[in-house]
């Protein structure tokens, strides 16, 4: 895996700046779904887990259509293996995402839970633009979330329904 530093400037040289993307650019989604992966914690969230998260509509996706490379090697000697597989089975995910997640995890040999929380950051990054909530990222930082009790139970109801809608689907 590259740097983080050489990992943006691919993104840069690609067109994620000027790709538009839900009201804003694909490179401002692309990194607003890493930093709230980053957010979450390394012990939750394994690095190649955030770097896939940054990278995770590269391939297009059947939402975003917009494909900015095709290269997977290249893609997989930027940013690691595990992380490009991710990648490219995140971009394969049919609609909706929960209802194919187990097929697509099994079809390409990733975890279904790393799938998932790929699927619920860039669910958040898009929410919160939606909801003009740019510049929020702070409020899903380990130490915000400590010391706000209302946001935990928030989360965790958000949690258990997205839970329980996955397994129900």
């Amino acid at each position: 895996m590259q740097s983080l530093f050489n990992m943006t400037e691919y993104l840069f040289a690609h067109g994620a700046n000027e790709t538009a993307h839900t009201g804003r650019t694909l490179y401002d989604h692309l990194i607003g779904t890493y930093l709230i992966l980053r957010s979450w914690g390394d012990d939750y969230v394994e690095d190649h887990v955030a770097v896939a998260g940054m990278f995770h509509s590269i391939y297009g996706t059947t939402y975003f259509k917009h494909q900015t490379t095709d290269n997977r090697n290249e893609i997989r000697d930027l940013i690691g293996s595990k992380a490009e597989k991710l990648v490219w089975a995140f971009c394969l995910l049919g609609q909706p995402r929960k209802d194919h997640m187990l097929n697509t995890a099994r079809t390409h040999w990733v975890a279904i839970d790393e799938l998932y929380m790929i699927d619920c950051a860039n669910t958040l990054d898009v929410g919160k633009q939606a909801y003009d909530m740019t510049g929020v990222e702070h409020f899903f930082s380990p130490k915000a979330i400590e010391q706000n009790d209302e946001l935990i139970k928030l989360i965790e109801d958000a949690e258990q329904e997205t839970f329980s809608n996955f397994s129900d689907g």
